[in-house]
């Protein structure tokens, strides 16, 4: 059976190599033209942003969490599922899966590493000198856990929640404890034999938890504990449901189709907020609580709320992508789901549900992580220190124009989770992989062309390719609600009202900009339109998958 291994992991490889590239590319160029693109912001973002991205385990974290991703997106697509039913012990299957995923994701890694030292690392980087075995052993061990993690949680359950949870937090704390033992940066030179025996102990125990909750799901024991199953009952609605069978419901096709698909996918998104709504309060009030205790900022969460809140918001923003996108597409992501493309309902129909749900997402989101997590927490700080405090921070708020900031990063967070879904929903992997190619080919010369050195030696390219993008986002825009709106997915008032929300935003957003020529105003106003380039290109996926 270990062609059968070497056949999945071929598999696994052909669909990342392209995705591993471009991350490899993104990853090497980062910390190139993100510094760079930081000072272009609004004056109200701390500039001193832009030395995060000349860290090289920093980088090293980005490539643990890309390749990771790519590996486990890759074996959705890919018959790793069919290794369940193959006559060979669940020792040797879920052995192959997790020390697999260590060499997929150490190996890359270790290479994007190398390339940094060699092309891009200067010294003015404050982690030269730190060396990347004490990191590489953290991410196997965090590998082996989170495999165990997993096949254990498929059995739902409070406790299992809390000690996995337990597990990986007391991981990143080891790790940050190592390099901040005094609150000050200290490199980590040297692993000492402890430390060998503590991170291989880790692996051997999550190893061997790793096997047994494999063979568990194997054998089909793994059950949802009761008191999970009647939280997440009771989060669907199901008691309300249950209260309200004998009264019709009364709404036209699109509603009954937005109840129908908020049910059958969306219902995790409630949790997903909730969860990370309490995450964010939880961080805010200890990192203030850190610094007031001990007299310096905690070097993992910090004691600027607003920006773990805004962290912690883009993480679940990823998430809620991952989510969303399973809610309309089977789990490889390959087509949608059946019953669904069947249902009587037109696609201009299926697509205004979609994005009510994704509007209603968004709000949950907005909701506990802004208004429950921030909200609270910074209450309770008022609460603490009094009103001066506030007036403070209120007087700073209006002066910086800090709403303009908070407008910006709502708008990045809805184009990134919108025009990632108008991709995901096509349910075509190849077609995914070309635009995300295209974008990065269009991407990186903007940003060296519009901001590098060339820029002054080369006025007359940078000023054509600029040209060029600019004409290829306007066209790709006006092609796609030209074709939506004659295939009838949406009305010429969805266009107007699109059309109006884009100028409003541009006239908004025109003196923000960090620049006084025209062309960058122009490119960035023109990026803008991202905001609203969904409205089209998600009935246009729709269609295009349910129909293919």
């Amino acid at each position: 059976m270990s062609s059968a291994f070497v056949m999945t992991t071929r598999l696994i490889w052909k669909r990342a190599w392209l995705g591993a590239l471009l991350t490899g590319l993104a990853l090497v160029m980062g910390p190139v033209v993100l510094p760079a693109l930081l000072h272009l912001l609004p004056g109200a973002v701390n500039e001193n942003l832009a030395q995060l991205f000349r860290s090289q385990l920093l980088i090293l974290g980005l490539s643990w969490v890309a390749f990771g991703f790519l590996c486990i997106n890759a074996a959705y697509q890919s018959p790793l599922q069919l290794t369940r039913g193959l006559p060979v012990s669940s020792t040797r299957i879920a052995s192959w899966v997790m020390w697999s995923t260590v060499v997929m994701v150490v190996v890359p890694a270790l290479l994007i590493n190398g390339l940094v030292r060699l092309l891009v690392m200067g010294a003015n980087w404050p982690d030269r000198d730190c060396s990347v075995l004490g990191p590489t052993l953290f991410i196997t061990a965090f590998i082996m856990v989170a495999w165990s993690a997993y096949w254990s949680l498929q059995a739902k359950g409070f406790w299992r929640l809390l000690f996995w949870a337990s597990a990986a937090g007391a991981l990143v704390a080891w790790l940050v404890s190592r390099y901040y033992p005094e609150g000050k940066l200290v490199p980590w030179k040297v692993v000492t034999l402890t430390e060998w025996i503590t991170v291989l102990t880790v692996c051997g125990v999550a190893w061997l938890a790793g096997i047994r909750g494999y063979a568990r799901i194997r054998c089909g024991v793994a059950v949802t504990s009761r008191p999970w199953s009647r939280i997440e009952n009771w989060l669907n609605g199901d008691r309300g449901q249950q209260s309200e069978q004998s009264i019709p419901v009364v709404g036209s096709r699109v509603q009954a189709f937005t109840r129908l698909h908020w049910q059958d996918g969306c219902s995790p998104v409630t949790l997903l907020a909730v969860i990370f709504g309490g995450l964010t309060l939880i961080l805010n009030l200890y990192g203030y609580l850190y610094k007031a205790i001990y007299g310096y900022v905690n070097p993992l969460i910090g004691s600027n709320q607003p920006l773990a809140t805004f962290g912690v918001f883009l993480l679940s923003s990823f998430a809620m992508l991952l989510f969303l996108g399973q809610s309309l597409l089977l789990r490889d992501f390959s087509s949608m789901k059946g019953y669904l493309a069947q249902l009587p309902v037109s696609n201009q129909e299926l697509s205004h549900a979609l994005v009510v749900n994704l509007f209603k997402s968004l709000g949950l989101l907005l909701f506990w992580v802004v208004i429950f997590g921030f909200g609270v927490s910074y209450l309770t700080i008022v609460c603490y220190q009094g009103l001066e405090g506030f007036y403070r921070d209120w007087n700073w708020f209006l002066k910086e124009k800090f709403f303009l900031v908070l407008l910006f990063s709502l708008l990045m967070v809805w184009m990134l989770i919108s025009n990632g879904l108008s991709l995901i929903w096509t349910g075509h992997t190849k077609f995914m992989g070309y635009v995300f190619g295209v974008v990065m080919v269009l991407f990186y010369p903007t940003l060296i062309l519009s901001i590098g050195p060339l820029r002054n030696q080369r006025p007359d390219l940078s000023l054509v390719w600029i040209l060029l993008v600019i004409g290829v986002v306007c066209i790709v825009t006006m092609l796609a609600f030209q074709n939506a709106h004659r295939l009838g997915l949406i009305s010429l008032r969805s266009i107007w009202l699109a059309t109006i929300f884009y100028l409003v935003i541009t006239i908004v957003f025109w003196n923000v900009w960090k620049t006084n020529l025209l062309i960058d105003r122009v490119l960035f106003s023109s990026l803008m339109i991202f905001t609203v380039l969904p409205f089209a290109t998600i009935p246009l996926a729709v269609s295009w998958n349910r129909h293919r």
